[in-house]
């Protein structure tokens, strides 16, 4: 209930109001009075409010570094760029030590083709050489039976000696030691004539499969079967040519040299 309790009628609460407004929250706002309608308008100006600056905090000031800390980190890193090197120098002596493997193998490898090769020409000029000691032997002990068997005569050898001669000899020297060997042959019967030569020296100036020639120096002597204090000696200097024929070395030449 409203009541104009005072003289410039004013109204005033009743009680009942009262608990109304203590249990009305709302109430307790103070109304507005209303603008007169005749009063005109004032447009005032509102002061627009300012943008807020984002203001940039203050870094930090940061804190001081532990020393133990970066002992710990400059051991760490000094740790980790010595196994970057020794892993570098490792692939470095792991590439050089290849590189040097390949190269032993390239000269072993020359080095055993060089050695096959050196053993073969060796091998063979041994065996060549050997062959040329064995047909030099050969052909001069052929060629000192020849001068002996030809030249050594008495007259039980006499017949011997002209067949031997006819054996062993061939071409021009066959021809040769036909017609002659025969008359001397003769002649040591006859005369009952003791000869005897001794080989001196002897050279072989030719030696390969098939052929051979060797130069002798032999000394000869001679005298009557009955009286060897009439003994006449000379030395002769001979060339002997021989040629391996079927197998069998045949003398193919005689000559008496200066």
């Amino acid at each position: 209930m409203v009541r104009p309790d005072h003289e410039d009628g004013g109204v005033l609460n009743s009680p009942e109001d009262d608990v109304v407004r203590r249990s009305s929250p709302l109430s307790r706002r103070r109304k507005k009075p209303k603008k007169s309608e005749a009063e005109p308008a004032v447009e005032t100006e509102t002061e627009q409010p300012a943008e807020p600056v984002d203001e940039v905090p203050a870094a930090a000031p940061e804190p001081e570094p532990d020393p133990e800390e970066v002992e710990r980190s400059a051991g760490y890193r000094e740790r980790r760029r010595s196994r970057g090197v020794v892993r570098k120098s490792t692939r470095q002596k792991a590439g050089d030590g290849s590189k040097l493997m390949i190269v032993a193998v390239v000269l072993t490898s020359l080095v055993l083709v060089i050695g096959a090769v050196l053993s073969g020409v060796f091998g063979y000029q041994y065996h060549q050489i050997e062959q040329q000691r064995q047909w030099r032997a050969e052909y001069s002990t052929f060629a000192q039976q020849m001068v002996v068997s030809m030249t050594t005569l008495d007259p039980q050898n006499a017949d011997q000696m002209y067949k031997n001669a006819i054996d062993k000899t061939s071409g021009l020297a066959k021809q040769m030691f036909q017609e002659n060997m025969k008359q001397v042959a003769d002649m040591v019967r006859k005369g009952d004539l003791v000869t005897k030569t001794t080989i001196l020296a002897d050279a072989v100036s030719k030696a390969d499969e098939d052929e051979g020639s060797v130069l002798i120096v032999y000394g000869w002597e001679g005298h009557p079967k009955n009286d060897p204090k009439s003994s006449e000696s000379t030395t002769f200097r001979a060339r002997v040519d021989m040629t391996r024929i079927n197998g069998e070395l045949k003398m193919t030449y005689f000559d008496w040299v200066a």
